[in-house]
């Protein structure tokens, strides 16, 4: 699981490429947490389980691109868009 704080600071989004290519088999998103940038999770090929605690999350292009053994991910009820 992602912290909700980080150094004193609450946790509110996942930057570009923050975790791309990590050796991850599952995430657990808090739900302070505002935003996904692109690419954020990009070719974790183990990555086989997400999810979002939360309800609403912006997400940008290609957050789970090359993720290959991703089978189950459970999204906040309010993601209107994924690009």
């Amino acid at each position: 699981m992602l912290p909700q704080t980080l150094g004193g600071a609450p946790l509110v989004g996942v930057e570009r490429y923050a975790f791309a290519g990590a050796p991850l088999t599952s995430v657990s998103i808090p739900s302070a947490l505002e935003f996904v940038r692109e690419y954020a999770f990009a070719e974790c090929t183990a990555l086989e389980t997400v999810v979002f605690e939360g309800t609403d999350v912006s997400f940008g292009v290609s957050v789970f691109y090359g993720c290959s053994s991703l089978s189950f991910v459970q999204l906040p009820s309010a993601v209107s868009e994924i690009s």
